[in-house]
């Protein structure tokens, strides 16, 4: 850095005299740093500033020793200006050391959080949140639980594709196909939080698409049976032995599942009032709830509010055991409207149609879980089976109900759909079984081979097109 002096001899001043007075100008050159060669070494770049100094300073001793004050008003200046830049600097190298310590911590973490502890946090916070009622997280728990079997001590940052590829092979070996599913449904939601936690970088369990020849096989087959549902003879059988069964909870929830399609917890939730034996309808507008607290309330899945119409032959039971339960409510002084239909008919329903205990849980209706299980019991005694070979469960009568609407009465899937209180069709259209679509296409064969015989297509006369013209008329 060097600094000179020199007047300007272009710019004079004049004051009142013959001599001319030329002012001074101070002029700093100095050298900044502006890169980098490729071995390291700085690059400099000449610079300069130049300065005009009062007018009053006509001697170059005085000029001097202005330019130098200026050289350390500008050094002060520059000092401050690194100062700000050794701040900034700090505060950079500050930020990008808190970056470094967090991304280590989180990669401590993800090696020590593993694939059920995820899961487990994973399902707590939707239950915690509000997120999923009691009912799914008791599912989603089960979930974790045959995860944890094989998958479940190893660090989240080890699971990869290919481990969840040979995981879903041996579940599909193991469990049913919509157990499989939905416990694959449940670990990949769970990866997916991890990853948007910053616990892991991708989601390992990729959703699996199938390939076109799949899903054109899987609707031509004519052979495979997703649900465990009764045939005709099944149902006959199943029928009868109730007929030969005193009425009682068990008897009216099974009749109600297989003519209506109500679900388990449904079915636990009817009261009386729900019922309408003159016009045939049953009021689906609540259903019974387990998890580790107990039975509760709910909306009905999907929150599908909606209006069941019974067969004759339900409506009769009903009528039939509506007075056996009127009996008993009145001897215990209750009002029939608000008793449960599957329950104690003795206990009366305490609020907006629901038995609450003292503790908010529902009263004197029969429990799912013992619905479940002595419906087992009656499965067995009757014998039946469904599809699959297997004793029937509890649900496996809604299947059987929308089995029959849909291949046997021909019922429209979107009709369908609303009786069943399904949220969307898709869900609906896996009862219409690849046999009806055979069966559609007989039929329609069967009616243009009519169409031919009775002369219906034969007689039409015949178009024949005229071949006088060019391609350009």
């Amino acid at each position: 850095m060097t600094v000179s002096v020199s007047q300007r001899t272009n710019d004079p001043i004049t004051c009142g005299t013959d001599t001319p007075i030329y002012p001074w100008r101070a002029r700093l050159k100095y050298w900044i740093e502006v890169g980098r060669n490729e071995d390291g070494s700085p690059i400099y770049e000449r610079k300069e500033k130049t300065h005009s100094l009062p007018k009053t300073i006509t001697t170059e001793k005085g000029a001097v020793q202005a330019a130098n004050e200026w050289v350390n008003e500008l050094k002060k200046k520059q000092a401050g200006y690194d100062g700000v830049a050794e701040k900034l600097r700090r505060e950079k190298a500050a930020a990008e050391e808190a970056e470094r310590q967090r991304k280590a911590e989180e990669e401590r973490r993800a090696h020590e959080v593993t694939v059920c502890g995820q899961i487990d946090a994973y399902i707590t916070e939707l239950f915690e949140g509000g997120t999923i009622e009691a009912s799914t997280y008791t599912d989603y728990k089960k979930c974790a639980e045959r995860v944890r079997k094989t998958l479940g001590d190893m660090p989240i940052t080890e699971l990869t594709t290919q481990r969840i590829d040979a995981w879903d092979e041996a579940m599909a070996k193991r469990y049913a196909v919509n157990t499989a599913k939905k416990t694959r449904v449940v670990l990949r939601a769970s990866m997916a939080d991890a990853r948007d936690k910053g616990l892991i970088d991708v989601n390992p369990v990729r959703e699996r698409r199938k390939s076109k020849r799949e899903r054109i096989a899987e609707k031509n087959d004519t052979t495979t049976q997703k649900h465990n549902y009764l045939d005709r003879e099944s149902r006959t059988r199943l029928v009868r032995g109730l007929d030969t069964m005193a009425d009682g909870p068990v008897t009216m929830a099974a009749r109600i599942a297989l003519y209506c399609g109500l679900r388990r917890g449904e079915c636990c939730g009817l009261v009386w009032q729900d019922v309408d034996l003159a016009g045939g309808f049953i009021s689906v507008r609540r259903a019974i709830g387990t998890g580790e607290g107990g039975q509760y309330v709910k909306m009905p899945k999907s929150d599908e509010v909606r209006d069941v119409p019974m067969p004759p032959e339900l409506t009769r039971t009903l009528k039939r055991w509506r007075r056996e339960c009127a009996r008993l409510a009145l001897q215990a002084g209750c009002d029939i409207e608000r008793c449960w239909v599957i329950g104690n008919p003795s206990i009366q329903a305490a609020s907006e149609c629901l038995a609450l205990n003292a503790h908010g849980k529902p009263e004197g209706n029969m429990h799912p879980t013992t619905l479940s299980r002595e419906w087992e019991a009656l499965a067995k005694w009757t014998g039946v089976y469904g599809a699959l070979g297997k004793t029937p469960t509890f649900h496996n009568l809604r299947h059987t109900f929308a089995y029959v609407m849909a291949n046997e009465m021909q019922m429209p899937v979107k009709d369908l759909a609303e009786i069943l209180g399904h949220g969307n069709t898709k869900t609906t259209e896996q009862y219409y079984i690849a046999e009806n679509r055979e069966a559609k296409r007989r039929h329609l064969a069967q009616a243009m081979k009519e169409a031919y015989e009775n002369g219906t297509m034969s007689d039409a006369p015949a178009r024949v097109a005229k071949l006088d013209r060019t391609g350009t008329d």
